[in-house]
């Protein structure tokens, strides 16, 4: 992102996490279960939905060199861990578990109990094998990509994040472009979104599949007791987005 700011880069798909370094408001999306299914996802997002015409308009306006051509998926992001299999909320009680270094990420597993250790991705597999964390949370690709079966037997699926990409732009790069050609950029944007969310959500079915065939206890986790669990957590993260928490009602109708 800070490449595509300084002109150095034409083109990146950045984390939504990483973003909040430019648009703090991009932080109302980790708030837990503000989005709960696909179907409230492509409502917000896809085909240039309010969510992705708001953050697009609050990078234009913030003024950081930056046009935002769409925003994709890395999905929901799940729990899994070497103590024990999770059912509900009091289960994750006492786990040790990675987070992002997010006041948000490390504010909703603290409000469940869990002990949550903010290190880089990189290091989350060795620190499961010298047995320094009990768990992860990440999207199941991810999770199933880094074969986390190998340090981990349980996996929940908690869905208690929904993680996005945004694709943005230098404008250096952009301002090169004909009217014309910007529109086709655009558009072709657009259109790639839609395949990558097709198939994102394939390979997360998929994923779940493979970890469960590698020996992976899997459990659906009630979504409702998770969110009423955590109630006034979520209640005071998303007083500081009335904006965005309002949009993400109206649409979803939640």
């Amino acid at each position: 992102a800070v490449n595509c700011q300084l002109g150095t880069l034409d083109i990146g798909a950045v984390n939504q996490s990483v973003m909040t370094s430019f648009i703090p408001d991009i932080a109302a999306v980790d708030i837990p279960y503000s989005i709960t299914s696909y179907e409230d996802a492509d409502k917000l997002f896809a085909n240039n939905g309010p969510l992705t015409k708001y953050y697009s308009d609050e990078i234009k306006n913030a003024g950081i060199n930056l046009i935002n051509m769409d925003v994709w998926e890395v999905g929901f992001r799940e729990f899994s861990n070497s103590i024990r299999p999770i059912k509900s909320s009091k289960d994750i009680k006492g786990i040790k578990l990675r987070v992002m270094d997010s006041r948000i990420h490390q504010g909703f597993w603290r409000a469940l109990g869990a002990d949550p250790v903010p290190m880089s991705w990189g290091e989350a597999y060795t620190a499961l094998q010298q047995k320094a964390i009990d768990g992860v949370e990440n999207a199941i690709s991810v999770l199933d990509g880094n074969n986390i079966n190998e340090v981990n037997s349980y996996l929940a699926m908690t869905d208690h994040n929904y993680s996005s990409i945004f694709i943005i732009m230098s404008e250096k790069a952009w301002k090169k472009l004909s009217p014309e050609q910007q529109k086709i950029v655009m558009d072709s944007a657009r259109e790639a979104g839609a395949y990558e969310r097709e198939e994102q959500r394939r390979q997360a079915k998929a994923a779940v599949d493979n970890l469960a065939s590698k020996g992976m206890t899997v459990t659906e986790v009630d979504k409702n007791e998770m969110k009423a669990a955590v109630a006034d957590f979520i209640k005071e993260q998303g007083a500081e987005y009335p904006e965005i928490m309002k949009i993400i009602s109206e649409t979803t109708g939640k």
